[in-house]
């Protein structure tokens, strides 16, 4: 976050950012890349992401059980 807070802001259009932990081993890394596809398709899916984003994000954590950090920015 603090890097994309010191970035010079071109369009001010908003940004989300997400942070999902990931233990860093072969086998919960590739998880990991799976579950973040998963999550993806469902974010470029959605019709109106700034609406619906904290569904589809609390929607994910109930399935995968893992917790989501997100915040929103401007870049």
């Amino acid at each position: 976050m603090e890097d994309l807070e010191n970035r010079d802001k071109r369009t001010n259009e908003i940004v989300h950012v997400i942070n999902i932990d990931v233990i860093d081993n072969p086998e919960d890394a590739t998880l990991g890349a799976f579950m973040l596809c998963e999550l993806g398709q469902k974010m470029e899916a959605a019709i109106d992401l700034d609406n619906t984003i904290d569904e589809i994000l609390t929607e994910f954590e109930l399935k995968t059980k893992r917790t989501i950090l997100h915040a929103v920015s401007f870049y």
